[in-house]
């Protein structure tokens, strides 16, 4: 009997030890599949506008996409432009520790005045983890293309013929057709790439007229020339001997009265070249573009963001021989105009900021990442509002980093009509100013209403 259960004892161990040995088997069976499943990601990548112009910016779009259910974590995206010649990319590279189905990153492409022209290519790495170090890659391309500006050509008598060669290229003789392309008759207004071209004015009966002008990208160049009759060259002919005599005897005369003179040493003085240079500007909603001229790239961002406000857009330009990787701005206002955010084109986390009476500060930290790159540019956008309307402000401020020191951002003056932001109470405050209580009631309703579709379209 003792024998028998013995036995069961046994084998009862021995079905227990089976049982733990082939789970540990399944175990690492199940581990090994997990590890060997590589988990795939799609890197969808492109940059707007596909043609940047020198001194300009563009944006690169990531959107890192994973294809199957497993644990991303520790996800970097570095962009990195070749070639690299006159081009930046701000931030250098962005992190995600948390991945659950989808992550977009955003990038500020910087192009130097000084790039060639021509192709780009951006590599896209991505490094991340899943049970393992895994990376991806992709690239995408832009242009560097020269910027354009206009020409406005007009002449004395008008309807002058315009003909335009470009740089390098010189008039044939022969017929019209050598004298380039042809565009119209003055007065005229052209919008031409950067760049020297050779302009000629013709007219039946009057002595053709060249001249070379050089067009710089964003600017406005005007030419104007008086045509002279062809009757009128005989007279010059006959009347140029006697204007030369004329000349040399002044000239004479000139010497024979002119005073001892002590000769002076002209020391030249070399150009300095200034380290920063803060642009500013008003965005007007009511306008729907910039006060002073248009700015079709910040004029992108705000519609983007929000154009039923007004903004004060600053752009830094970095002169130095550095890259600003630790700076601030702190702007002056009256009390009764406010500042909402701010917001740094091309980066999508939250700016700190110190909001006070009459004052607003940002400090953007060397942790942030967020660089102003030697040669390169960065726009900062700050929403604004005030509850008076048809209210003229002034707003100014100083731009703070430890390479350059302080450097003042001139005043700005504008007249604040309203934007969506205005509350239908001060609409009506007023408007009792010029129409009658009932009017004023009537149309602050409507302004309300128009409020209400605004906020529900958006």
């Amino acid at each position: 009997m003792k024998t028998k259960e013995l036995a069961h004892k046994r084998i009862a161990k021995f079905s227990i030890l089976l049982l733990i040995v082939s789970c540990c088997f399944l175990n690492v069976s199940l581990a090994n599949a997990r590890l060997d499943e590589r988990p795939s990601i799609d890197v969808n990548a492109y940059v707007t506008p596909l043609g940047i112009e020198r001194g300009g910016a563009g944006e690169l779009k990531v959107m890192v996409v994973s294809k199957v259910e497993k644990d991303v974590m520790d996800l970097t995206v570095t962009p990195s432009i070749s070639p690299s010649d006159g081009c930046t990319v701000s931030p250098p590279s962005q992190s995600c520790f948390t991945f659950d189905y989808s992550k977009t990153f955003y990038f500020t492409i910087f192009v130097s005045e000084s790039a060639s022209l021509g192709a780009r290519y951006v590599k896209i790495s991505i490094d991340y983890d899943s049970y393992g170090r895994y990376n991806s890659s992709n690239i995408v391309g832009f242009l560097v293309e020269k910027g354009q500006g206009s020409l406005s050509i007009s002449s004395i008598p008008s309807g002058a013929k315009v003909y335009v060669v470009g740089p390098g290229s010189i008039f044939g003789p022969g017929g019209e057709h050598s004298y380039g392309i042809y565009h119209g008759t003055t007065p005229i207004l052209l919008v031409l790439d950067e760049g020297s071209y050779d302009i000629k004015l013709t007219k039946s009966g009057y002595a053709g007229i060249t001249k070379r002008v050089h067009i710089s990208a964003e600017e406005a160049t005007h030419v104007s020339k008086m045509l002279f009759p062809l009757w009128l060259l005989p007279m010059g002919i006959i009347a140029l001997p006697i204007v030369v005599i004329v000349i040399i005897f002044a000239a004479r005369r000139k010497k024979q009265i002119k005073p001892a003179v002590t000769k002076t040493a002209i020391i030249p003085i070399g150009k300095k070249e200034i380290p920063l240079i803060i642009e500013r500007a008003i965005y007007d909603p009511c306008k729907q573009d910039f006060i002073e001229k248009s700015l079709p790239r910040m004029k992108e961002w705000i519609t983007r963001y929000d154009s039923g406000a007004y903004w004060f857009a600053i752009a830094i330009q970095n002169n130095t021989d550095k890259e600003i990787n630790d700076w601030g701005v702190e702007l002056k206002t009256s009390a009764a105009l406010k500042i909402k955010e701010a917001k740094i084109e091309g980066i999508e986390i939250k700016i700190p900021h110190e909001a006070h009476l009459k004052s607003f500060k940002i400090s953007v930290p060397k942790e942030y990442g967020i660089v102003i790159p030697k040669g390169g540019a960065q726009r900062v956008y700050f929403k604004l509002r005030a509850e008076k309307p048809k209210t003229t402000y002034e707003i100014s401020g100083i731009f703070k980093t430890a390479i350059s020191g302080d450097v003042p951002i001139r005043t700005k003056e504008f007249k604040y009509l309203c934007d969506t932001g205005v509350s239908p109470e001060a609409v009506k405050a007023e408007l009792k100013k010029t129409v009658s209580g009932k009017d004023a009631a009537r149309l602050a309703l409507s302004f309300k209403t128009v409020q209400e579709l605004d906020r529900m379209c958006n």
